[in-house]
């Protein structure tokens, strides 16, 4: 009746769901999961103040105001703007317009109607650029919008916000969104991409994933599942490079509720997780047959259970901290 150890679970390594790209650290998935877009209103909005009527203008145009049937824009926009609209594929030239500099570097070259900014334009303010419809003095409609820091988004826009559908692109890590938007924050169905591969397809609401979504890593780890908050939370399958498997409920990124795991060899594990580890009842199946059927604390063994092995008969026993201590006759 001495105690021993059972044999050894080889339990799964801690389920790291950031597993990318070294899986070293869970807080890597938050460079994934978790890409907070600027609010775009200190930029679509601000972007017009000062332009909002014509007489507002009169005093503000101490260098230039004319007006002309076709403008090349390359002559009034930093070359780092420029750099941007020819990888876009964007026209450097507007056609028909007036051109309005201020004495502040604030450009603005389009046309007015009921002196305020309307139609097709272009404006330049506070280092950021916009080339796009305007509906009385307010960006609205089709446009591209580079910011100071080189971000772009490309799609609709109403009342001065990102609205509809559109794509906004990171600059310094290449990160791009493309779906839909309302009021200024992602919200419906979009697609994010990295620059490793990472991509991700799921529904958004203001401005966080919600709902159902696919994220698939580079290295070729799938998560299909519900998403709250930027979170893997709900119910959700997770699919590792290597062939592991964990099919079942999510909390705060970690398997969390009942769920089933498999492993490639047959091993399988089938019961309850609390934050990414066994901790409750659950039923652990080896590849040989053999069978654990009890509870389980702290990712290990815990408590009263069966063990069955193939050939032999079913015995009960008490394990604490993963070791069996004694056989229940």
């Amino acid at each position: 009746m001495g105690s021993c150890n059972c044999v050894s679970i080889n339990e799964e390594p801690n389920v790291n769901l950031y597993n990318y790209p070294s899986r070293q650290e869970k807080e890597l998935l938050g460079s994934y999961i978790e890409i907070k877009l600027p609010n775009n209103e200190e930029y679509a909005q601000a972007i017009v103040r000062g332009y909002i009527t014509r007489r507002k203008l009169k005093k503000r145009i101490p260098f230039l105001q004319k007006t002309t049937d076709y403008i090349d824009i390359t002559n009034y926009i930093p070359e780092n703007i420029i750099t941007v609209l020819k990888n876009y594929n964007q026209p450097l030239a507007i056609v028909d317009g007036q051109i309005i500099k201020e004495d502040d570097g604030s450009l603005y070259i389009g046309k007015w109607k009921n002196n305020r900014i309307n139609g097709k334009g272009l404006m330049i303010k506070d280092n950021t650029y916009f080339q796009g419809e305007f509906k009385d003095g307010v960006i609205y409609g089709k446009g591209m919008m580079i910011q100071n820091n080189g971000n772009t988004y490309i799609g609709d826009f109403y009342n001065g916000k990102y609205h509809g559908y559109g794509e906004y692109v990171i600059k310094d890590t290449n990160y791009t969104f493309e779906g839909q938007w309302v009021n200024g924050k992602q919200d419906g169905k979009g697609i994010e991409k990295w620059q490793d591969g990472a991509i991700c397809t799921a529904e958004f609401a203001d401005g966080v994933k919600n709902g159902h979504g696919k994220f698939i890593w580079a290295d070729g780890s799938v998560y299909e599942g519900d998403f709250f908050m930027n979170r893997l939370e709900g119910n959700g399958c997770y699919k590792w490079f290597d062939g592991r498997e964990y099919r079942g409920e999510w909390k705060n990124s970690k398997m969390h509720g009942k769920g089933v795991f498999t492993w490639d060899d047959g091993r399988k594990y089938e019961g309850e997780y609390v934050s990414d580890k066994k901790e409750g009842y659950g039923v652990f199946t080896w590849e040989n047959g053999k069978i654990y059927d009890g509870q389980w604390k702290n990712g290990k063994q815990h408590g009263i259970a069966t063990l069955q092995q193939p050939g032999k008969k079913i015995r009960k026993a008490e394990w604490r901290n993963g070791k069996r201590i004694r056989w229940i006759e």
